[in-house]
């Protein structure tokens, strides 16, 4: 599930930022020139936030920003990497991601995070019990 958001920037330029479910596939080569491609556990999932200028490609910086509202240049209600952005788009980002965030795949990433997590609990809780048997 992929939603976009498009706009102009005060220079004419047309910006675009898209927002989705990276689900961290991968790609194995087998010995057999093949190739597997695998995503990874469902509660490894993150929200991606691309950001992109016509003329000036991506503005992420290189690297995987998430959306921010904190310290963004004056006039401006947030950013993603190098990419300010108004109220108005701000607002139009924040539904899209709702969206996605209803969405079953989403959904089931919850769970699958959830579950991770009492898995590690009970785990924790266990090996505490048994250092106290143990007498550690």
């Amino acid at each position: 599930m992929k939603k976009q958001i498009k706009w102009n920037i005060r220079s004419g330029a047309a910006a675009t930022v898209t927002i989705s479910i990276d689900k961290h596939e991968r790609t194995f080569h087998d010995d057999f020139m093949g190739e597997i491609k695998k995503e990874a556990a469902a509660s490894e999932w993150t929200i991606r936030y691309d950001a992109h200028v016509a003329g000036h490609g991506d503005v992420n910086g290189g690297w995987q920003h998430p959306l921010t509202t904190n310290n963004v240049p004056q006039g401006f209600a947030g950013q993603i990497g190098h990419l300010g952005f108004t109220t108005e788009i701000l607002e139009k980002i924040r539904a899209a991601v709702a969206e996605i965030e209803a969405s079953e795949d989403w959904k089931k990433h919850v769970a699958a995070k959830a579950d991770a997590e009492k898995a590690d609990r009970e785990y924790y809780e266990h090996q505490q019990k048994m250092k106290k048997a143990m007498g550690e």
